[in-house]
Order: C-alpha cells, then sequence, then structure tokens
C-alpha cells in the first residue's frame, strides 16, 4: 500500500514501479521505441532502473503539461527509490507494506502486451483491462508516433487530458512535497532507523497524512471537504 496523489496517476502511472520483463536499460541506454508497446515496456524497464533520462525518453510531453509531468515523475521515482531501499532492508516483509511485488508487475506489463491497440491518425490507443487478482486498475493509454519513434503520450499517461485543472494543481502540489517526504524515508530506511518494515510504513503512513491534512489546510475555504 502507497500514497497516491489523488488523480495524478493513470493507469500505467499507478503500476509503474518494478518489472521482472522487459529490456533493462541502465546507464541512459537507448530503449526500443520502434513499436507502441516495446515503448511501454522500455518505459516501465526505465523505472525499474531509476533512469530518469531514459524514462523521459520514451515519453512526450506537451509544455502545458510539463510542470505536472516533473512533478509526477519525481514522486515515481522517489516511490520507487523507496521500496528498493525497503526491499533490501526488510526483505520479504517489504511486500506486505511498500508494495513490492514483482509478479504484479509482470502481470501488468502481460496485461499491456495482451490489450488490443487501436490506430487513430499518428497515436495507437491501447485499452488495458483492470485485473482484480492484483488490484490493477484499467485504463486507456495513448502512445503517438514521433518522427520514427512511438512515444508514451504523457497526458494520458497521467490523465492529465481528463482532470480538471483545479484537481490537477491540487494534485501536482501535494506531489512536490511528497517526494522530498519520501526521500527523507529511503534515506531513513538506509540508516537502519527501523526496526521493521511495519514500524517504517506506520512512520511513513502518518507522516504522509500529515502533509496532506496539512495541504488541505492551506486550501481556500471553498475548496476544502470537496
Amino acid at each position: 500500500m502507497m500514497v497516491v496523489v489523488a488523480g495524478g496517476v493513470g493507469a500505467m502511472g499507478q503500476s509503474v514501479a518494478a518489472t521482472g520483463k522487459g529490456e533493462v536499460l541502465p546507464g541512459g541506454a537507448a530503449g526500443d521505441y520502434s513499436e507502441p508497446k516495446k515503448t511501454i515496456a522500455s518505459f516501465l524497464s526505465a523505472v525499474q532502473s531509476t533512469d530518469e533520462k531514459a524514462i523521459r525518453e520514451a515519453i512526450v510531453v506537451s509544455p502545458e503539461q510539463a510542470p505536472a509531468v516533473d512533478a509526477y515523475l519525481k514522486l515515481i521515482l522517489a516511490t520507487n527509490k523507496l521500496q528498493k531501499a525497503a526491499e533490501k532492508k526488510f526483505g520479504d516483509q517489504a511486500e506486505q507494506f511498500f508494495g513490492v511485488n514483482a509478479k504484479q508487475m509482470e502481470a501488468r506489463l502481460k496485461a499491456v502486451e495482451d490489450a488490443p491497440a487501436k490506430m487513430v491518425g499518428g497515436s495507437a490507443i491501447i485499452e488495458i483491462a483492470a485485473d482484480e487478482a492484483t488490484h490493477q486498475p484499467g485504463g486507456t493509454i495513448v502512445v503517438k508516433k514521433v518522427g520514427d519513434q512511438w512515444k508514451l503520450d504523457a497526458g494520458s499517461l497521467f490523465k492529465l487530458n481528463e482532470t480538471p485543472k483545479e484537481q490537477t494543481e491540487k494534485s501536482v502540489s501535494l506531489a512536490g512535497k511528497m517526494a522530498p517526504l519520501t526521500d527523507e524515508m529511503t534515506s531513513e530506511i538506509e540508516a537502519g532507523k527501523f526496526a521493521s518494515a511495519s514500524e517504517a510504513f506506520q512512520a511513513f503512513w502518518q507522516r504522509s497524512l500529515e502533509l496532506v491534512k496539512e495541504s488541505a489546510g492551506t486550501m481556500p475555504a471553498a475548496t476544502q471537504g470537496k
């Protein structure tokens, strides 16, 4: 179980962590963008290796959506580092509390491979079915042709095209605060501050809730409680 910024992460973004399949992209190695689904696999592998350069090479972002995408990517990378730190420190305990489950991610990539793709102009529309067994949401991913390569449309990846502007602004603000908090937790886990995955998660969860409450308290009164 992880804290997810409300409305900020789409069908693929919610499960963008490690997968046991696909090409891992160490040190900024080039991904395979020759086909839409290969682009998705390259994106997932880049996240697995926490390679921000490779992640950004796999997506296409409109200028107006760039700030939101930057905030969400930083949170995704921070969360991935936290999960890896927890797994290294606590072993199998980490799966229950920090969502480290390679089998779920393998299933997610297979769902992408099996998903039907519809070509509309210079875009591939990929409908991913929900998986109740692994609690993975379904959704639509758009992969666009950019020159001779296919790139993930960041707007569809993070559902920016369908989320109200006000909600996106709140989510971006919260993501910007969650990323450093997540990095702080990673450092504390690596330093051995917590005796168990449960203790570490409880501390992370409590700090996250306090941050959410603080963020809600900074909203105009008319927007609170909606």
